[in-house]
């Protein structure tokens, strides 16, 4: 798989006219549901013409049980 990166500054203005997507899933479980959720993602938003941007997380702590899975931690990522 290619990896696209673009590095976006502060103070950059986005409207309606050049609306991109951030997504992604809402913790990282391990590397391959990463890089296919990210090329599916990107591969759609590459056919409808719209920037994406990929979000997760490597360490969730606001959980509600303390025994939920909380992601991967800092020593993985």
């Amino acid at each position: 798989m290619e990896k696209y990166m673009q590095e976006i500054f502060a103070g950059q203005n986005y409207n309606e006219k050049n609306f991109f997507l951030i997504a992604g899933p809402c913790v990282v479980e391990n590397e391959d549901m990463v890089f296919q959720i990210a090329d599916k993602v990107y591969s759609l938003c590459k056919q409808l013409g719209i920037p994406y941007i990929f979000k997760a997380s490597y360490r969730k702590a606001n959980r509600t049980s303390a025994g939920s899975f909380t992601g991967i931690g800092d020593e993985k990522a």
